[in-house]
């Protein structure tokens, strides 16, 4: 879905989102996004904020299973002209600038927007749940469904050696 800038009206523009599909090759989205949006203009600059929500597949880091996950996440970015940046050799956001992005033309892509605020609300650890188990270091069983057996005071025989000295140290 793209914005024609020219087109916004002065009083703004209010968008219901419903059931976009949105073809990611790095999230796989459950179900369709949806949300509303709000869009602004004041003089050059296009802000946009509004929410989204949708259901996107993770892969657990501890076990490894895939699992959904609910996302709902809030947008905020102002955009300015791709030409504002031409006057300057290198530009370096600040911590006050974070929600700024550019536009070049006369159009905004707002799926691109919304794969990125997904992007960003994605754990760096995803866990199925924080009880995961995890899988079995030795055999790799996947111990949330069933204990393997292994022993987990399997000891490296490089540093077998070193036990030795707790003994004597007693």
């Amino acid at each position: 879905m793209k914005i024609i800038i020219s087109e916004i009206p002065e009083e703004g523009l209010d968008l219901k989102i419903n059931e976009m599909t949105l073809v990611s090759d790095s999230v796989t989205l459950l179900q369709p996004v949806n949300g509303e949006l709000r869009i602004e203009k004041v003089g050059t600059e296009v802000i946009i904020k509004g929410y989204f929500d949708t259901t996107i597949e993770l892969t657990c880091s501890r076990c490894l299973n895939a699992y959904s996950k609910d996302l709902s996440f809030d947008i905020f970015t102002t955009y300015h002209p791709v030409s504002e940046l031409k006057d300057e050799e290198a530009y370096e956001l600040h911590g006050d600038e974070m929600e700024v992005d550019f536009y070049s033309g006369d159009e905004i892509s707002i799926d691109s927007l919304i794969e990125e605020e997904i992007l960003l609300s994605i754990p760096i650890k995803p866990l199925c749940s924080e009880e995961c188990k995890g899988l079995c270091p030795v055999c790799g069983a996947d111990l949330n469904i069933t204990s393997c057996g292994c022993s987990s005071q399997q000891i490296d025989e490089r540093f077998a050696i070193l036990k030795k000295l707790l003994v004597k140290g007693d």
